[in-house]
């Protein structure tokens, strides 16, 4: 499955704060980007389950009364 934008945004930011990590004078105010990285990763997760959760629930309630009887 192909990566969401949000997911592709999330790896880039990720990326840049670890580079950021290596130099010295950056290093000390990274702590409140990492924070927010840590929740910006947990609000894609839980958006992923949302989204499978809807789409299940989409297809229940599409699905045949016949298919719903077996």
């Amino acid at each position: 499955m192909a990566k969401s934008k949000l997911e592709q945004i999330t790896n880039e930011i990720d990326g840049a704060v670890g580079q950021a990590k290596t130099r010295n004078d950056l290093a000390s105010m990274l702590s409140p980007f990492r924070l927010l990285l840590v929740w910006v990763k947990g609000v894609n997760s839980e958006l992923k389950q949302v989204r499978k959760e809807l789409r299940e629930l989409r297809e229940y309630m599409q699905s045949d009364d016949e298919d719903l009887v077996k």
